[in-house]
């Protein structure tokens, strides 16, 4: 009767721990693998890839100064969900961006379109676009562009000074300076105009082919001993820097 009822004991507990391990420890498993899942989801629908298709830097090549150069950033919605942009922002106010869409579906592509402008710049020229989306998920795009801004119209040097002059009755003083022809087509000098009646010039060659230079001679008579902030003033046929200006700095000394 003791042995029965200590078998009796026995089985009850064995039932019990196995009710126990149905309902916890034989079951975690299956819910860690429900919340991964979820969680795995959840990310999926958060992360929506996007593939940049234009080179991380778009080289617009060589322009003029004073040009407008438009250009695109296009990318892919790679992902199951639709793409909203939030922004898209410049580095420089000399880039302006495009109205453009700001919804792109998955497998679409996006294009973001801006205008350089290139008034005053020389040289090499790189600005950053930056494209942020509304889903904090989604990183956001950098991309850079760049241009070869060159001058219509270059001076070489661009200024002249008569420094240190020492006056003298009927002396006479020069210096050179280049006209260099940027334009890709042929340049002719109409005048040049001091504002001064102690400078004048000559020049030649008065037609300047693609990539050329004339050499303007500029000739200084000073009649006394002082100080002169002047200008010369360029002349040529080109339509859109028909005139071209260049300081002269003159001190005439006792």
């Amino acid at each position: 009767m003791i042995f029965e009822d200590h078998l009796r004991g026995e089985s009850m507990q064995f039932e019990a721990r196995l009710h126990r391990s149905r309902n916890g420890l034989f079951l975690k498993p299956a819910c860690w693998a429900v919340s991964l899942a979820c969680a795995l989801l959840a990310a999926s629908v958060r992360a929506q890839p996007v593939r940049l298709i234009s080179p991380q830097v778009v080289d617009l090549g060589t322009v003029l100064d004073g040009q407008s150069i438009e250009g695109e950033i296009r990318f892919v919605n790679a992902g199951a969900g639709p793409l909203h942009i939030a922004s898209v922002q410049s580095s420089c106010g000399c880039t302006a961006v495009l109205p453009h869409e700001t919804d792109v579906s998955p497998n679409d592509t996006g294009v973001v379109g801006f205008i350089l402008k290139t008034t005053g710049m020389h040289g090499l020229v790189r600005k950053a676009i930056t494209v942020s989306f509304a889903d904090p998920g989604v990183e956001t795009l950098y991309a850079t562009i760049q241009a070869r801004v060159r001058a219509e119209i270059e001076l070489r040097p661009s200024f002249i000074v008569f420094q240190g002059i020492p006056f003298k009755s009927g002396s006479v003083y020069a210096d050179t300076m280049l006209v260099l022809n940027g334009s890709g087509r042929p340049l002719r000098i109409l005048r040049i105009q001091a504002d001064t009646d102690l400078i004048h010039t000559d020049f030649f060659p008065a037609s300047i082919p693609p990539d050329g230079e004339a050499r303007i001679r500029i000739i200084l008579k000073p009649k006394k001993a002082e100080y002169v902030n002047a200008t010369l003033t360029i002349e040529t046929d080109s339509p859109s820097k028909p005139k071209t200006i260049a300081p002269v700095l003159i001190d005439v000394t006792e």
